[in-house]
C-alpha cells in the first residue's frame, strides 16, 4: 500500500512540477482541438480519465498521459505521441449525433433547489436542465457542447432534438435500477484502489501491483 501511495505522490507530483500541464512549445503535444479530444477519448476509453472531453490539456489530461505511460511501461511519462497514434487508430471518429430521448426528461427538474438539505426531499437528485444531462451523459460540459453546436438553442432542447456529442461510450441513467447491487467479484476484488484527495485523483492497481486504470475525483468535504 505504501508503494502505491508513494508512486501515485510521484506521478502527482510530476505532473505539478510541469505546472499542471506541458510546456507550450512541447512539439509532442498537440495544439488541434480535435486532435486532442481524440485522445480524450482514447484515455476515457482505456481507464486513465482525462477529465471533461473538450479537447482542450488540462490538468486531469495531462495526468491521464503522464498515468497512462507509466502503466504501459513508457520510459518518457510526458511523451504524447505514441498516445496520438493510437488514438488514431482507435478513435477514427470524434463526434456523434445524438436524438433527444423522451424518457429523458423523467431525470430533469428545472426547480431542483441548490440547496442539498432542501433538494433531499425530492426522490432522487435530477439534472436541472436537458443541457446538464446530455453534457454529463459524454463526459463533457456546457461550453463544450455550446462550441460545437453553434447555431442550436441548447437551452430549449426537447424530445426528438439532434445534436452533436463526443464520440464516447454514453453513461445511461435509465440503465440504473434504483437500490442495485452487485455479486462479489473475486478478481475486482483483489485489486487496490489508491485515493489522493490532494491531487484529487484515484488510482486502481492489480494484486501484481500493476496501475490499471486511474480517474479524476471530487473529494468531499468532513
Amino acid at each position: 500500500m505504501l508503494k502505491h501511495l508513494l508512486l501515485l505522490c510521484l506521478l502527482t507530483v510530476a505532473a505539478q512540477a510541469q505546472d499542471l500541464g506541458p510546456a507550450k512549445d512541447d512539439p509532442s503535444v498537440p495544439k488541434d482541438r480535435d486532435t486532442i479530444l481524440r485522445i480524450q477519448i482514447f484515455l476515457d476509453k482505456n481507464l486513465f480519465g482525462p477529465g471533461k472531453l473538450d479537447g482542450a490539456v488540462g490538468e486531469f489530461t495531462y495526468k491521464a498521459v503522464v498515468n497512462y505511460n507509466y502503466a504501459h511501461g513508457k520510459r518518457d511519462l510526458y511523451n504524447w505521441s505514441h498516445i496520438q497514434h493510437a488514438a488514431e487508430a482507435e478513435v477514427p471518429i470524434v463526434f456523434a449525433a445524438f436524438k433527444v430521448q423522451p424518457v429523458l426528461t423523467k431525470y430533469v427538474t428545472a426547480e431542483l433547489p441548490e440547496d442539498y438539505e432542501q433538494a433531499s426531499v425530492y426522490p432522487f437528485m435530477a439534472y436541472r436542465s436537458m443541457l446538464e444531462l446530455i453534457a454529463e451523459r459524454f463526459h463533457t460540459d456546457e461550453s463544450f457542447l455550446a462550441a460545437i453546436n453553434p447555431k442550436r438553442d441548447l437551452a430549449a432542447l426537447r424530445p426528438g432534438d439532434i445534436i452533436v456529442v463526443p464520440n464516447v461510450k454514453s453513461f445511461r441513467i435509465e440503465e440504473i435500477k434504483p437500490m442495485q447491487s452487485f455479486k462479489t467479484d473475486t478478481m475486482l476484488s483483489s485489486h487496490t484502489i489508491v485515493v489522493d484527495t490532494t491531487e484529487r485523483m484515484a488510482a486502481i492497481y492489480s494484486e501484481k501491483e500493476m496501475m490499471l486504470a486511474a480517474f479524476p475525483i471530487t473529494p468531499g468535504k468532513p
